[in-house]
């Protein structure tokens, strides 16, 4: 029950972290991986936005939802263990 609880967990944090970067990105001018790098060329204004910024939404996601759950885990720790 643990194990789905993290997936269901991770799963609606994923959601959660994709709105957060979209929101982010369109606040402050994003710079992907790509155009830091060089490598973007034209791509930018020539492919879908999601798909040119896939590799970045990926990374935040992964950092957000670690936070996130790392957040939930100190928050809601046990106290004692004589109830376990």
């Amino acid at each position: 029950m643990a194990w789905l609880s993290y997936e269901v967990m991770a799963f609606y944090l994923n959601i959660v972290a994709v709105g957060v970067f979209i929101l982010f990105t369109s606040f402050k001018k994003f710079y992907s991986v790509k155009d830091r790098l060089g490598f973007s060329g034209d791509a930018r204004k020539t492919s879908d936005y999601l798909g040119y910024i896939k590799d970045d939404i990926n990374w935040f996601c992964m950092w957000f939802i670690q936070l996130c759950l790392t957040v939930l885990a100190l928050v809601m720790r046990v106290r004692s263990h004589e109830g376990v």
